[in-house]
């Protein structure tokens, strides 16, 4: 059936043609049309365009006998007879009759009349029109139009939501690209598991000629087993090529998908909160109530835990949770030099000039400094503040794992130990900025990228690496994955499936 103004057969084409009325001077009755020439604009090969043409009686009635094509480049153009004119949908007659052959408009009365393009290859095309009456010579006019093939295409071919935990939605785009010379119009997104995903666009959506639109694509996780779906992008009436879907499968995804938070560690690399940068297995535990370094221990080694076992926290009293044989609990022993019940005074009087709790024979090293005692927190301060000759040890500015890279304190100079700074997991001797990086779900060389180079990284993103499943058989080319198209005769395996096309 043909549209009230556009009929497309295959509807890649977004008309921006408007009715136009034939505007001239007055030749037997009709108002003529002055030989103007009537632009269609492009329209999708194999589809259909209108043109509607305004004709008007201003002397007297006028007997309409014929509506001639003459096509002149191509043969694409096509106007219905005066006997079709009453079983066309898209013809407005107004007080105007059809009787027999002719049709009849009353004097100032104005009819409506189609011009149809239904272009089969691509071109630049044109035709007179021509109206006859019974008296006079006909109206004619010319019209022309250009047929160009649709071309669109989406990217990227995989999107992986990474993990979401079950209720929660996270967001990706799909861009979708119109490489043609037409206006494009994105009917349908149709999902295969339409329970978990869905579009933030509202439908339809004109793409322009040689431009791209982004579509927000919305997965909520019902569950929280692997996903692997696909989403399917109607533009017209044509399907593009399936995109992938997936989501909690950290060990065949994609890395960067599993480190929202950038910190270094992917969710399946023992990243326990991918949202929040300052929780990994790397993180410094502070007190908040959260297992800052993923070790399954909350507030350890903060003045909230009990790190010592003697049932009280630093918070509860106890001034030194690094010895159980001190805290709130903790009967008085005379002359060891040590407060051991915590009551602000060492054995009843001894001298304790910085009021740490200890005195020097109590194994004080630094009587004059409250924050320099035995089990006292060490500070990045070129101090050792639990007196055990180690200075800084257990901070950013001591190289705890042995690799000969500390944190720093981000200025660049060197540790208190001599070390380099620049290491970011220094409970690991084989993370530091020389280390080789490993498909192990971490940021192995501090570069900020996990896996980059490995067998887990999607290194021409495409979407694929070579541990998916299915694998990327050229993770150096985007145009080679599970997800492309083969090109027949290239000698090239682009779908990995792995016959070669040559």
């Amino acid at each position: 059936m043909r549209s009230a103004v556009v009929l497309l057969s295959l509807s890649l084409w977004v008309s921006a043609c408007e009715t136009d009325e034939i505007l001239g001077s007055e030749i037997e009755g009709l108002l003529s049309s002055d030989d103007r020439l009537y632009d269609l604009g492009v329209v999708p090969v194999n589809g259909e365009a209108m043109q509607l043409v305004s004709v008007t009686a201003t002397r007297n009635a006028v007997n309409l006998t014929g509506i001639n094509v003459v096509n002149a480049e191509g043969t694409f153009f096509a106007a219905p007879s005066v006997l079709e004119l009453a079983g066309d949908g898209n013809v407005q007659l107004g007080e105007a009759e059809l009787n027999g052959g002719v049709l009849v408009i009353p004097r100032d009365q104005t009819v409506l009349l189609p011009v149809y393009y239904t272009p089969d290859e691509a071109g630049y095309h044109r035709a007179q029109v021509r109206i006859s009456k019974d008296l006079g010579d006909p109206l004619t006019f010319d019209v022309r139009a250009q047929a160009a093939e649709p071309n669109a295409s989406v990217f990227p071919w995989t999107l992986d939501f990474g993990d979401v935990a079950i209720g929660e939605s996270r967001s990706l785009e799909l861009n979708v690209t119109n490489e043609s010379d037409l206006p494009l119009l994105v009917t349908d997104i149709v999902f295969t598991d339409p329970a978990q995903f869905e579009t933030a666009e509202a439908l339809p959506l004109t793409v322009p000629s040689d431009s791209f639109a982004t579509l927000e694509l919305v997965f909520t996780a019902a569950t929280a087993l692997p996903v692997a779906e696909g989403v399917n992008v109607q533009v017209g009436s044509e399907v593009l090529r399936s995109v992938n879907l997936r989501a909690n499968n950290c060990e065949q995804g994609n890395p960067v998908a599993y480190d929202v938070d950038g910190d270094g560690f992917t969710s399946c690399g023992g990243d326990c909160d991918d949202n929040d940068a300052e929780v990994n297995p790397a993180a410094t535990e502070v007190g908040d109530e959260v297992d800052n370094d993923c070790n399954d221990i909350v507030d350890d080694g903060t003045t909230l835990y009990d790190d010592d076992g003697d049932g009280a926290t630093e918070e509860e009293g106890d001034c030194n949770d690094g010895d159980d044989a001190v805290g709130p609990d903790v009967a008085e022993i005379p002359n060891n030099g040590i407060d051991d019940n915590c009551d602000g005074t060492v054995d009843g009087g001894t001298e304790d000039f910085d009021g740490d709790g200890y005195a020097a024979d109590g194994g004080d090293c630094a009587p004059n400094d409250g924050n320099t005692y035995p089990g006292a927190p060490e500070l990045p301060d070129g101090v050792s503040n639990d007196c055990d000759a180690l200075i800084d040890e257990g901070t950013i500015l001591y190289d705890d794992d042995g690799d000969l890279f500390c944190e720093g304190d981000g200025n660049g100079t060197p540790c208190s130990d001599g070390t380099t700074p620049g290491d970011c997991d220094d409970s690991n001797a084989l993370t530091n900025p020389s280390a080789a990086e490993l498909p192990n779900w971490r940021d192995d060389n501090c570069d900020g990228d996990v896996d980059e180079g490995t067998v887990n990284a999607d290194d021409d993103g495409d979407g694929y690496t070579e541990s998916a499943v299915p694998p990327d058989c050229d993770d150096g080319n985007p145009a080679v994955s599970p997800a492309a198209l083969e090109v027949p005769g290239n000698g090239i395996d682009d779908d990995c499936n792995p016959v070669t096309s040559d």
